[in-house]
């Protein structure tokens, strides 16, 4: 059996570089947990990913600095939505910036 998840110093970094990009997105708890998430919304208009908070907003908790700091240690995947089309989306700039994550 193997386990895999995301680390702290991951989790810091990817958080920082999406919220410099303006990027809404979710952070999903290490499985078996991973339908709740904590968010992040910038408060731009997203369709996408206010439907899906809207569904799942049960399993959803905002996400706070201070408990990001100290009780967010493990996570297993972000859900980054960005509502930008072709060359105006962040994907390849952020997917250069966190070449460990796939």
């Amino acid at each position: 059996m193997r386990a895999h998840h995301l680390a702290h110093p991951e989790i810091l970094l990817t958080v920082k570089l999406l919220q410099t990009h303006q990027l809404d997105f979710m952070l999903h708890r290490p499985i078996p947990d991973n339908h709740y998430f904590w968010y992040y919304a910038t408060g731009r208009e997203n369709p996408d990913f206010h439907r899906r908070w809207q569904l799942y907003q049960e399993f959803a908790a905002p996400l706070d600095p201070l408990a990001l700091e100290r009780a967010v240690t493990q996570a297993c995947q972000f859900v980054a939505i960005d509502p930008r089309q072709g060359d105006e989306s962040s994907y390849e700039r952020i997917k250069h910036a966190l070449p460990a994550l796939k």
